[in-house]
């Protein structure tokens, strides 16, 4: 796949900066886990 897009990513930042959960795709069409995120937030 040769696609002309920026990679699909979520980060959350904690209240330190420091990264606290990160996701990245190389494939811009793959959604996240969005209920693994809301775990996460809680």
């Amino acid at each position: 796949k040769d696609y002309n897009a920026a990679k699909r990513s979520v980060f959350i930042i904690m209240e330190d900066g420091k990264i606290g959960y990160k996701w990245i795709s190389e494939d811009p069409l793959k959604e996240p886990n969005y209920d693994e995120i809301k775990k996460f937030l809680k």
